[in-house]
């Protein structure tokens, strides 16, 4: 009697533990599903922008994301594209609080070579 009721435990047991797993696996896959880089209404709120940068016709901003939970002080970033500035702002609106800055554009790389070199220019002059 005791071995069939360690049996039956250990049975159950599997069965949670490929129940669980099966959960996870779906969760990993609802959150990757739900992350676009298009903002939507589904998309969570900002805690702030981060960074902002223009390539193609699109702005992206970089964003960290306000927590569900105000004991977590983790952070969750995510990349998402923008249209225009207003966009942007509309997006920025929807956080709580005190309203978000947004950041400037950021340099493309070409741009920082050419400040990096016009800096060395003006050490060399010196």
């Amino acid at each position: 009697m005791a071995k069939r009721s360690i049996d039956n435990s250990k049975q159950e047991l599997a069965e949670k533990d490929e129940a669980i797993q099966q959960l996870r696996e779906q969760l990993a896959k609802s959150q990757q599903a739900r992350h676009a880089w298009a903002v939507d209404a589904s998309t969570r709120d900002p805690r702030q922008l981060l960074h902002k940068v223009a390539h193609g016709n699109l702005l992206w901003c970089l964003v960290e994301y306000a927590n569900e939970n105000e004991l977590d002080d983790s952070k969750e970033l995510a990349w998402h594209c923008f249209r225009n500035e207003a966009e942007i702002q509309a997006y920025a609106n929807r956080a709580s609080g005190e309203p978000l800055t947004l950041p400037d554009l950021s340099l493309t790389p070409f741009e920082v070579e050419r400040v990096v070199r016009a800096r060395r220019n003006l050490r060399s002059a010196v």
